[in-house]
């Protein structure tokens, strides 16, 4: 995987079309918050310390921001995006179910 910098990613998605780029940063927003659920689920790292750390209530507080937006968003997602939110949201309630 290549690692883009901040000026390579800004550069790029100036020259994708409006409903490319926002598609992009949706799927974009999509897997930071599912990371960030794994991340308190201790299933990856956290990134500031690189140490598995396990916070319950803050995985379940993401998983509910992602479920509203699956709910507000109904009927207004390209397939990939829908795909990509339905499979995070199961994914992590499943993986919440276990830990709890």
């Amino acid at each position: 995987m290549e690692n883009y910098s901040e000026k390579d990613i800004r550069e790029m998605l100036d020259k994708m079309s409006p409903d490319d780029r926002n598609e992009m940063l949706f799927m974009n927003l999509v897997m930071m918050m599912q990371m960030s659920a794994l991340s308190a689920l201790g299933k990856a790292p956290n990134p500031e310390t690189g140490k598995s750390e396990k916070n319950l209530p803050a995985a379940q507080t993401t998983i509910d921001m992602l479920t509203m937006i699956q709910a507000k968003t109904a009927n207004n997602l390209s397939p990939r995006e829908k795909e990509l939110l339905d499979s995070a949201v199961r994914e992590l309630q499943l993986a919440y179910l276990k830990e709890t």
